[in-house]
């Protein structure tokens, strides 16, 4: 794993998905992305750039895909199941994943642990009540299929 920078730039970016723009060009892009399990670079080229300002996050991806596929398009339909690039903000207890497909389509969670999901804990507010219809849980699980995908095997709990 190497160290990446993100940028701080002074002014808002129009979001196009255009990173022929002079602001990407000038970004600092990441080296090709490893694979996960054995740090190998990718079979095919995935980089990054990432800025900043006080209001935004902008992230651009530059992916390479021979095979593209992406048939899904209906908003936080399970899009990691055909080629998507994915985006996931570690925040300790919880963590942000936000999802595109090359349909343009979004999957966007937000995941709390459930060992961290006590009452009076900083996520014990309405927001994230998960005896809403609407909340689910996830176990972790790496396979992503079958009735483990929900309830999971990950050491820490759902």
């Amino acid at each position: 794993m190497s160290d990446y920078i993100a940028r701080k730039i002074p002014f808002s970016i129009m979001i196009d998905g255009n990173i022929r723009k002079e602001v990407w060009q000038k970004a600092n892009w990441s080296p090709r992305f490893v694979d996960m399990v054995t740090g190998a670079p990718g079979m095919y080229n995935t980089q990054t750039a990432i800025l900043w300002n006080d209001t935004n996050l902008y992230i651009a991806f530059k992916v390479e895909e021979p095979f593209l596929e992406a048939k899904l398009t209906e908003r936080d339909r399970i899009i990691f199941l055909e080629n998507d690039i994915e985006v996931f903000v570690d925040g300790g207890d919880c963590y942000y994943e936000l999802e595109v497909n090359a349909a343009n389509t979004i999957y966007e969670v937000f995941f709390i642990w459930k060992d961290a999901y006590t009452k009076g804990s900083k996520f014990d507010i309405s927001e994230f009540d998960v005896h809403q219809n609407n909340a689910y849980t996830f176990g972790g699980d790496y396979d992503r299929v079958g009735a483990s995908f929900w309830k999971g095997t990950h050491p820490r709990g759902i």
